[in-house]
């Protein structure tokens, strides 16, 4: 606080004669309220005390400043803690059980972008229904546990370590080959920390029980039976029909990519 306070004076440009800097740097001067300050002005030379009335006035407007100072710090307080308890909910597992995604801040840019298009507050948890690499590739055993439990998010990682994924938010019973209409749904980059909005929502994603994911009309990202033995999921070989992807290949970087992973997660709201 000494230090402030002589910070402040020296700010101020005020002129002080020997006898306040000796009560400036003293700690009892330091901790006097402005009653006392002012039992002091009176005994002071009549020089000083525009000098003592400017350091008044100075340290009223510092304790202003540290007022607001102190609101501001417990707005970030209560931030950070909101954000503690988001965090703890969805990366408690999410981070131990992921091998795509890497740290909380790609977490909370795709809990950003879900809260963006859906308008619903995730609080709760992000369920592992599917792993490629422990549940199996085939496009049977995809379909077995991911049918009919959207909300989810699909995550993505090539064998060239592209990241990115898939958000469907619309909560249909699939029983036959179609593409699912979803205002909602979303493509996104976790290399380019980027969201690709749809522009057709009608062909959000295509069901079919011969294939993986896929999401797009034709589509735009397709994962064939058994994708993570092959190198030839293709990236469409087009500018993107359903998505607002720029290029032909933004997400995986070539047009017929291999996967090594696939992760899906279950919203439960």
């Amino acid at each position: 606080m000494k230090d402030i306070l002589i910070n402040v004076i020296s700010t101020q440009k005020l002129s002080i004669s020997k006898q306040n800097q000796t009560l400036i740097t003293s700690w009892k001067f330091i901790i006097i309220n402005e009653i006392d300050i002012k039992l002091i002005l009176t005994k002071e030379k009549s020089d000083d005390k525009e000098t003592i009335e400017q350091l008044i006035n100075a340290v009223k407007n510092l304790n202003k400043e540290n007022i607001n100072l102190k609101n501001d710090v417990l707005n970030i307080k209560k931030d950070v803690e909101e954000l503690k308890n988001v965090l703890s909910i969805l990366s408690n597992k999410i981070l131990d059980e992921s091998s795509i995604i890497n740290n909380y801040i790609e977490l909370i840019n795709i809990k950003k972008w879900i809260i963006e298009k859906s308008e619903k507050n995730i609080n709760k948890e992000f369920k592992l229904i599917y792993k490629a690499t422990k549940d199996g590739d085939s496009a049977s055993k995809y379909h077995e546990l991911c049918d009919n439990k959207y909300p989810t998010i699909t995550l993505i990682k090539t064998k060239k370590n592209r990241r990115f994924g898939h958000y469907m938010d619309q909560n249909v019973i699939i029983k036959q080959a179609n593409y699912i209409k979803d205002e909602k749904a979303f493509l996104f980059s976790l290399d380019k920390i980027k969201k690709y909005d749809i522009k057709k929502p009608d062909y959000a994603m295509y069901y079919h029980t011969s294939y993986g994911p896929c999401f797009g009309y034709t589509t735009d990202i397709h994962l064939k039976d058994k994708f993570l033995s092959r190198e030839d999921n293709p990236e469409r070989n087009a500018k993107y029909y359903t998505y607002d992807v720029p290029s032909d290949t933004e997400l995986t970087g070539e047009s017929n990519f291999g996967v090594e992973e696939v992760e899906v997660y279950q919203i439960i709201y």
